[in-house]
Protein backbone atom coordinates (compact mmCIF):
# COMPACT_ATOMS: atom_id res chain seq x y z
CA UNK A 1 0.00 0.00 0.00
CA UNK A 2 2.96 2.40 1.36
CA UNK A 3 4.78 1.77 -2.28
CA UNK A 4 1.76 2.05 -4.34
CA UNK A 5 1.23 5.77 -2.72
CA UNK A 6 4.58 6.45 -3.16
CA UNK A 7 4.70 5.75 -6.90
CA UNK A 8 1.32 7.86 -7.75
CA UNK A 9 2.86 10.85 -5.55
CA UNK A 10 6.04 10.56 -8.32
CA UNK A 11 3.22 10.03 -10.94
CA UNK A 12 1.65 12.58 -9.94
CA UNK A 13 4.70 14.92 -9.49
CA UNK A 14 6.88 13.94 -11.88
CA UNK A 15 7.88 16.96 -13.91
CA UNK A 16 8.84 19.11 -10.48
CA UNK A 17 10.68 16.00 -9.62
CA UNK A 18 12.84 16.04 -12.76
CA UNK A 19 12.93 20.09 -12.61
CA UNK A 20 14.51 19.09 -9.29
CA UNK A 21 16.91 16.54 -10.16
CA UNK A 22 18.15 18.75 -13.53
CA UNK A 23 18.56 21.41 -11.23
CA UNK A 24 21.14 19.56 -8.86
CA UNK A 25 23.00 17.94 -11.73
CA UNK A 26 23.44 21.48 -13.14
CA UNK A 27 24.87 22.87 -10.20
CA UNK A 28 27.13 19.60 -9.89
CA UNK A 29 28.58 19.98 -13.36
CA UNK A 30 28.98 23.78 -13.42
CA UNK A 31 31.10 22.60 -10.06
CA UNK A 32 33.24 20.22 -11.66
CA UNK A 33 33.80 22.54 -14.95
CA UNK A 34 31.85 20.23 -17.11
CA UNK A 35 29.42 22.88 -17.79
CA UNK A 36 30.43 26.28 -18.46
CA UNK A 37 28.70 28.96 -15.96
CA UNK A 38 27.35 30.98 -18.87
CA UNK A 39 25.08 28.77 -19.44
CA UNK A 40 24.03 28.69 -16.16
CA UNK A 41 21.40 31.44 -16.05
CA UNK A 42 19.59 29.78 -19.26
CA UNK A 43 19.39 26.82 -17.80
CA UNK A 44 18.05 27.94 -14.32
CA UNK A 45 15.21 30.06 -16.44
CA UNK A 46 14.55 27.17 -18.65
CA UNK A 47 14.21 25.00 -15.05
CA UNK A 48 11.81 27.80 -13.98
CA UNK A 49 9.52 27.25 -17.28
CA UNK A 50 8.99 23.42 -16.52
CA UNK A 51 8.30 24.05 -13.25
CA UNK A 52 5.76 26.75 -13.63
CA UNK A 53 4.16 24.75 -16.46
CA UNK A 54 4.29 21.55 -14.37
CA UNK A 55 2.52 24.02 -11.59
CA UNK A 56 -0.35 24.83 -14.18
CA UNK A 57 -0.85 21.02 -15.68
CA UNK A 58 -1.33 20.26 -11.98
CA UNK A 59 -3.96 22.75 -11.04
CA UNK A 60 -5.59 22.82 -14.56
CA UNK A 61 -6.18 18.57 -13.27
CA UNK A 62 -7.49 19.36 -9.93
CA UNK A 63 -9.66 21.94 -11.64
CA UNK A 64 -11.11 19.22 -13.55
CA UNK A 65 -11.68 16.86 -10.98
CA UNK A 66 -13.72 19.72 -8.86
CA UNK A 67 -15.96 20.04 -11.78
CA UNK A 68 -16.87 16.62 -12.38
CA UNK A 69 -17.34 16.47 -8.49
CA UNK A 70 -20.09 19.43 -8.74
CA UNK A 71 -21.23 18.11 -12.22
CA UNK A 72 -22.51 15.22 -9.66
CA UNK A 73 -23.44 17.52 -6.89
CA UNK A 74 -25.49 19.37 -9.77
CA UNK A 75 -27.32 16.49 -10.77
CA UNK A 76 -28.02 15.16 -7.04
CA UNK A 77 -29.15 18.93 -6.27
CA UNK A 78 -31.65 18.42 -9.56
CA UNK A 79 -33.05 15.14 -8.50
CA UNK A 80 -33.58 16.35 -5.33
CA UNK A 81 -35.43 19.76 -5.78
CA UNK A 82 -37.60 21.09 -9.01
CA UNK A 83 -35.69 18.64 -11.14
CA UNK A 84 -37.71 15.86 -11.04
CA UNK A 85 -41.05 15.83 -12.71
CA UNK A 86 -43.40 12.85 -12.41
CA UNK A 87 -46.08 11.58 -13.71
CA UNK A 88 -49.32 9.64 -12.92
CA UNK A 89 -52.03 7.82 -15.22
CA UNK A 90 -55.68 7.28 -14.50
CA UNK A 91 -55.55 4.00 -16.42
CA UNK A 92 -53.43 0.99 -17.86
CA UNK A 93 -54.71 2.02 -21.18
CA UNK A 94 -53.40 5.95 -20.77
CA UNK A 95 -49.88 4.55 -19.55
CA UNK A 96 -49.20 2.23 -22.47
CA UNK A 97 -50.53 5.19 -25.09
CA UNK A 98 -48.05 7.15 -23.40
CA UNK A 99 -45.09 4.32 -24.00
CA UNK A 100 -46.02 4.22 -27.13
CA UNK A 101 -45.68 8.12 -27.67
CA UNK A 102 -42.41 7.88 -25.69
CA UNK A 103 -41.52 5.60 -28.10
CA UNK A 104 -42.11 7.22 -31.45
CA UNK A 105 -40.04 10.58 -29.78
CA UNK A 106 -37.32 8.21 -28.82
CA UNK A 107 -34.07 9.76 -30.14
CA UNK A 108 -31.00 7.34 -29.03
CA UNK A 109 -31.46 4.79 -26.32
CA UNK A 110 -34.62 2.41 -25.38
CA UNK A 111 -33.84 0.20 -22.51
CA UNK A 112 -36.59 -1.97 -21.56
CA UNK A 113 -36.68 -4.76 -18.62
CA UNK A 114 -39.68 -6.97 -18.87
CA UNK A 115 -38.90 -8.90 -15.73
CA UNK A 116 -42.45 -8.92 -13.80
CA UNK A 117 -44.91 -11.63 -14.47
CA UNK A 118 -47.02 -9.15 -15.60
CA UNK A 119 -48.52 -8.62 -18.96
CA UNK A 120 -51.26 -5.86 -20.17
CA UNK A 121 -54.13 -7.08 -21.61
CA UNK A 122 -54.66 -7.21 -25.80
CA UNK A 123 -56.67 -3.72 -25.52
CA UNK A 124 -56.54 -0.95 -28.50
CA UNK A 125 -54.21 0.68 -26.42
CA UNK A 126 -51.58 -2.16 -26.47
CA UNK A 127 -52.05 -3.01 -30.00
CA UNK A 128 -50.69 0.84 -30.78
CA UNK A 129 -48.03 0.60 -28.30
CA UNK A 130 -46.72 -3.13 -30.12
CA UNK A 131 -46.92 -0.97 -33.35
CA UNK A 132 -44.72 2.35 -31.80
CA UNK A 133 -42.35 -0.40 -30.92
CA UNK A 134 -42.20 -2.61 -33.39
CA UNK A 135 -41.96 0.97 -35.56
CA UNK A 136 -38.74 2.13 -33.85
CA UNK A 137 -36.73 -1.73 -34.09
CA UNK A 138 -37.26 -1.44 -37.49
CA UNK A 139 -36.08 1.62 -37.84
CA UNK A 140 -32.42 1.15 -36.44
CA UNK A 141 -32.30 4.76 -35.79
CA UNK A 142 -32.61 3.77 -32.01
CA UNK A 143 -30.33 1.55 -30.25
CA UNK A 144 -33.07 -0.40 -28.26
CA UNK A 145 -32.30 -3.75 -25.53
CA UNK A 146 -34.77 -5.43 -23.99
CA UNK A 147 -34.22 -7.88 -21.38
CA UNK A 148 -36.78 -10.39 -20.32
CA UNK A 149 -37.75 -13.04 -17.59
CA UNK A 150 -39.16 -16.26 -19.11
CA UNK A 151 -42.18 -17.01 -17.47
CA UNK A 152 -43.42 -18.01 -21.01
CA UNK A 153 -42.75 -18.52 -24.78
CA UNK A 154 -44.48 -14.76 -25.16
CA UNK A 155 -41.19 -12.90 -24.43
CA UNK A 156 -38.51 -15.38 -25.93
CA UNK A 157 -40.45 -14.97 -29.48
CA UNK A 158 -40.62 -11.23 -29.11
CA UNK A 159 -36.95 -11.17 -29.14
CA UNK A 160 -36.61 -14.03 -31.80
CA UNK A 161 -38.81 -11.89 -34.09
CA UNK A 162 -36.45 -9.02 -34.63
CA UNK A 163 -33.11 -10.62 -33.66
CA UNK A 164 -33.77 -13.27 -35.61
CA UNK A 165 -36.38 -12.89 -37.94
CA UNK A 166 -35.95 -9.35 -38.96
CA UNK A 167 -32.25 -9.08 -38.59
CA UNK A 168 -32.91 -5.81 -36.95
CA UNK A 169 -29.79 -4.18 -36.85
CA UNK A 170 -30.18 -2.02 -33.45
CA UNK A 171 -32.12 -4.32 -31.66
CA UNK A 172 -30.77 -6.65 -28.72
CA UNK A 173 -32.33 -8.97 -26.35
CA UNK A 174 -30.96 -10.93 -23.21
CA UNK A 175 -33.24 -13.11 -20.60
CA UNK A 176 -33.21 -14.90 -17.45
CA UNK A 177 -34.51 -18.06 -16.62
CA UNK A 178 -38.30 -18.12 -14.63
CA UNK A 179 -37.58 -17.84 -10.79
CA UNK A 180 -38.18 -20.94 -8.66
CA UNK A 181 -40.51 -18.73 -6.39
CA UNK A 182 -42.28 -15.67 -6.62
CA UNK A 183 -39.93 -13.06 -6.50
CA UNK A 184 -42.20 -9.26 -7.01
CA UNK A 185 -40.03 -7.76 -9.73
CA UNK A 186 -40.26 -4.44 -11.14
CA UNK A 187 -40.72 -4.15 -14.99
CA UNK A 188 -39.07 -0.76 -16.74
CA UNK A 189 -38.19 1.26 -19.91
CA UNK A 190 -35.58 4.16 -19.96
CA UNK A 191 -36.36 6.52 -22.75
CA UNK A 192 -32.86 8.30 -23.77
CA UNK A 193 -31.47 7.81 -20.62
CA UNK A 194 -33.50 10.85 -19.35
CA UNK A 195 -36.93 9.69 -18.42
CA UNK A 196 -37.83 5.92 -16.57
CA UNK A 197 -41.31 4.44 -16.67
CA UNK A 198 -42.15 1.63 -14.13
CA UNK A 199 -44.80 0.15 -12.63
CA UNK A 200 -45.97 0.70 -8.82
CA UNK A 201 -45.18 -2.12 -6.67
CA UNK A 202 -48.43 -3.71 -6.20
CA UNK A 203 -50.19 -5.91 -3.88
CA UNK A 204 -51.39 -9.84 -5.07
CA UNK A 205 -54.61 -9.47 -7.02
CA UNK A 206 -54.42 -5.48 -7.44
CA UNK A 207 -54.35 -3.72 -10.95
CA UNK A 208 -50.45 -2.89 -11.78
CA UNK A 209 -49.97 1.15 -11.54
CA UNK A 210 -47.53 3.17 -13.88
CA UNK A 211 -45.09 5.88 -13.09
CA UNK A 212 -43.63 8.24 -15.47
CA UNK A 213 -40.05 9.99 -13.82
CA UNK A 214 -38.25 12.37 -15.75
CA UNK A 215 -35.17 13.33 -14.53
CA UNK A 216 -31.43 12.72 -16.01
CA UNK A 217 -30.69 11.74 -12.31
CA UNK A 218 -33.23 9.07 -11.90
CA UNK A 219 -32.62 7.16 -15.19
CA UNK A 220 -28.84 7.24 -14.47
CA UNK A 221 -30.04 4.67 -11.57
CA UNK A 222 -32.29 2.75 -13.13
CA UNK A 223 -29.63 2.54 -16.31
CA UNK A 224 -27.12 0.82 -13.71
CA UNK A 225 -29.42 -1.62 -12.69
CA UNK A 226 -29.71 -2.30 -16.30
CA UNK A 227 -26.42 -2.94 -17.12
CA UNK A 228 -26.09 -5.11 -14.39
CA UNK A 229 -29.08 -7.20 -15.78
CA UNK A 230 -28.23 -6.87 -19.31
CA UNK A 231 -24.19 -7.98 -18.45
CA UNK A 232 -25.68 -10.95 -16.24
CA UNK A 233 -28.63 -11.95 -18.91
CA UNK A 234 -28.33 -15.12 -21.36
CA UNK A 235 -28.59 -13.41 -24.75
CA UNK A 236 -29.95 -14.42 -27.69
CA UNK A 237 -28.10 -14.27 -30.98
CA UNK A 238 -29.03 -16.65 -33.14
CA UNK A 239 -31.19 -19.90 -33.88
CA UNK A 240 -28.71 -21.96 -31.60
CA UNK A 241 -29.32 -19.46 -28.49
CA UNK A 242 -33.33 -19.62 -29.30
CA UNK A 243 -33.52 -23.46 -28.57
CA UNK A 244 -31.35 -23.03 -25.79
CA UNK A 245 -33.47 -20.48 -24.25
CA UNK A 246 -36.67 -22.36 -25.05
CA UNK A 247 -35.69 -25.74 -23.52
CA UNK A 248 -35.13 -23.94 -20.30
CA UNK A 249 -39.17 -22.21 -20.27
CA UNK A 250 -41.09 -24.58 -18.14
CA UNK A 251 -44.19 -26.58 -19.95
CA UNK A 252 -46.95 -24.98 -16.90
CA UNK A 253 -45.49 -21.20 -18.23
CA UNK A 254 -48.84 -18.92 -17.88
CA UNK A 255 -48.41 -16.53 -20.76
Amino acid sequence: MKYSKAWEFIGDNIISILTIIIGVLVVILSRLNILPTSIIPEALLALVCMLATSELVERRKKIAKIEEKLDDVRELFIANSHGVKTITFQSNDEAVLYQAKRFREAKAFLDMAGIDRRRTGDTSARKRYEEARENVILSGEVKVRYIGVLYGKNRLNFGREYVINHKAKNFFAGYFKKPYNEIPLMSFIIVDRQEVITRYPFQFGQDTGYIAIQSPYIAKLFLGYFERLWECSDKLRNNNDYQKLFEEIEENSVE
